[in-house]
């Protein structure tokens, strides 16, 4: 029964990102199945350096999953709740976001040490882009911008960072709450809700400079027209080479959109799938999609991703 599950969730992903006949179509592949504990239900998840799974729980509370499969909860030492973190140096080796103040802690051997990022707002989304940490904060006067962490503070105080605004986010209404992710060397900022923006940045490009991407006017009129429109979220969004790809979700089925984008932000397909499964994170170095999936009970899926020609017919 799980062989079979895999092969028909394999037959609707392949053809779920596919733009037209004769253009390449992005093929994922089931590669492996990390079973986790009934009753989790991950907030947000990454490829770790080593090649673990880290990722957060909806308590806020940190997790790793090895190599083998064995699932360990990361603390923050110190005490408070990880808005994100990823694994450095040795297997003690932690160094992740915190809120009130907005900081990076490291913690090497249960020792925590601090440094400020922001003295004021709050700290909304948190991800590590490869070099350095992106995060959104939200300001006092309801303003979101995004940033990230530029190094140690000029003065050289060890307990305070430099950071770079990279861009001020529009306003937007108190339900659409900002979501993060990074994936091939871009951060993208995009909306929860209705109208579903986003915004794609350089990870280590020029301050300011965001590719706006937008869906289709078909797609948000279809979603418009649904009975209950706000129904409807955006689970996450992620680069893979030239392309965008952006996941939809339906909260009252398990009917998921995925809305395909070009390297200028057109819109390029939509597909629907109905298939229980949230995309969480891409490999850096590897062509490799985490996804949280939950058919008896909640798994990681791990599928190899490639461009594959589809053939029109008659040739």
């Amino acid at each position: 029964m799980i062989r079979q599950r895999g092969i028909m969730l394999l037959a609707i992903l392949v053809t779920a990102c596919d733009k037209a006949p004769g253009s390449p179509a992005l093929t994922l592949l089931e590669e492996r199945r990390i079973p986790l504990p009934d009753g989790l239900v991950v907030r947000q998840a990454s490829f770790g350096e080593g090649g673990e799974i880290v990722g957060i729980a909806e308590d806020g509370n940190g997790f790793e999953v090895d190599t083998v499969g064995r699932l360990a909860w990361i603390g923050a030492c110190g005490g408070g709740k990880w808005i994100a973190f990823r694994k450095v140096g040795d297997a003690s080796g932690v160094e992740g976001l915190l809120d009130d103040p907005p900081r990076v802690r490291v913690c090497r051997s249960g020792n925590a040490q601090d440094a400020i990022l922001y003295r004021t707002g709050a700290l909304m989304q948190g991800a590590w882009d490869g070099a350095r940490w992106a995060f959104i904060i939200k300001a006092e006067a309801g303003e979101r911008f995004v940033l990230a962490d530029g190094g140690p503070a000029r003065n050289g105080s060890g307990s305070e960072r430099r950071v770079d605004t990279l861009l001020r986010l529009p306003p937007v209404s108190s339900y659409q709450d900002i979501y993060l992710t990074t994936s091939q060397h871009r951060i993208i900022a995009g909306e929860f809700r209705n109208p579903f923006r986003m915004w794609a940045i350089r990870a280590l490009g020029e301050k300011g400079e965001a590719l706006v991407l937008t869906p289709s006017p078909e797609l948000r009129h279809s979603l418009e027209l649904s009975r209950d429109s706000l129904r409807w979220i955006a689970l996450s969004a992620f680069a893979v080479d030239s392309s965008y790809v952006q996941s939809l979700a339906d909260l009252n089925s398990d009917t998921r959109i995925l809305a395909r984008y070009g390297n200028s932000g057109e819109p390029l397909s939509e597909r629907r799938m109905t298939v229980p499964l949230g995309f969480l994170a891409v490999a850096s170095a590897e062509p490799k999609i985490l996804a949280f999936r939950r058919i008896n009970s909640p798994e990681f899926v791990i599928y190899r991703w490639e461009w594959k020609r589809t053939t029109t017919q008659g040739k």
